[in-house]
């Protein structure tokens, strides 16, 4: 009875802690209108013209944007938080997913554009990355937040129109990632091709264990480094191109072929190495106790990213999903 009691009491003693916490955690707002400043940084005038704005840009195209500024996350992460504001208000339509958030925290100086599935493919995380930095960033630091957001939300509307073209530093910065993107996308290549390759020519079950080895990190690191888009686009590329060369095109006869001239190379290799090995048996120096060693060297490598509350002028979230797409940034 002792031991149930005691049972009984820490099941308690964890059910309450999980009450508390619960309770402390940052609520999510209720979704007033299309821009909602519970930090009170914006003035009556700006809130009516974005309020007019993202109206226009809904009628127009479905899409719903929304703004919500609070005065601090209370030590709650950023990107954590966001997901929690649009999985609750639901932004975009059911189906096309076409919902957008700016969310900034004023004490924390921090903001996060947040962007439904259906449209990752037009504001992409470099897109959103470069208007955070380069459009709301600048004007924050000058303490004008009513310019910050108004830019930032017009050019959020320009991107996925496809008129938003940034100039001067914005331009230059986003070629800056375009060519880190692009250097990226060549070692990633390179460094995984070469396994790639190796499995593809090679017959057996090495071939397919080094496949389902790679499958991961094609499913991962381009995504993170590239953006999900284009990270989804290689991912795609890399699995059903290898299913299809190594069940397809490698049973062909030219296939078959350059597989049997593969393996010739592969043999005539391991002979020039054997021939080498023999070379250091005979000249290097001897261990202590007789004997011969030889090194042959090695390499080793480390892989190391409810329904929205409705109000007084018709709007609220149409059912859309995000999936964490999007950019963070401060200032």
């Amino acid at each position: 009875m002792c031991k149930i009691e005691m049972y009984k009491g820490g099941f308690l003693t964890i059910v309450m802690l999980l009450i508390a916490i619960q309770m402390q955690a940052l609520e999510v707002p209720y979704l007033s209108a299309r821009v909602n400043d519970y930090a009170n940084i914006l003035s009556a005038d700006t809130e009516r013209y974005l309020e007019q704005q993202l109206k226009v840009h809904e009628d127009s195209t479905s899409n719903q944007i929304a703004i919500l500024t609070i005065p601090s996350l209370e030590g709650e992460h950023l990107e954590s938080y966001s997901m929690q504001v649009v999985e609750t208000w639901k932004l975009g339509q059911e189906g096309k997913d076409n919902g957008v958030l700016l969310l900034v925290a004023i004490n924390d100086r921090k903001i996060r554009i947040e962007v439904g599935y259906g449209l990752e493919w037009n504001l992409t995380d470099a897109k959103a990355n470069r208007i955070i930095r380069n459009t709301i960033a600048p004007y924050f630091r000058q303490g004008n937040y009513n310019a910050g957001i108004t830019n930032g939300a017009l050019a959020m509307i320009e991107t996925i129109e496809g008129s938003y073209v940034n100039d001067g530093e914005s331009l230059a910065a986003g070629d800056g990632e375009l060519i880190g993107a692009t250097i990226f996308a060549f070692i990633f290549l390179f460094i995984m091709g070469v396994p790639l390759y190796e499995a593809l020519l090679t017959p057996g079950p090495g071939s397919w264990i080094t496949f389902i080895f790679m499958t991961p990190f094609f499913m991962v690191v381009p995504s993170v480094m590239l953006g999900q888009p284009f990270g989804i686009i290689l991912f795609l590329t890399f699995f059903f191109g290898f299913l299809f060369l190594k069940l397809v095109f490698f049973n062909t006869t030219y296939g078959q072929e350059l597989m049997k001239r593969h393996a010739e190379k592969v043999r005539k290799r391991q002979k020039e190495r054997a021939s080498r090995r023999r070379g250091w048996t005979t000249h290097q120096n001897p261990r202590p106790g007789g004997g011969w060693i030889y090194w042959d060297g090695g390499s080793s490598s480390d892989w190391g990213s409810s329904s929205g509350g409705g109000f007084g002028g018709g709007f609220g979230g149409g059912g859309g999903s995000f999936g964490g797409g999007g950019s963070s940034g401060g200032w």
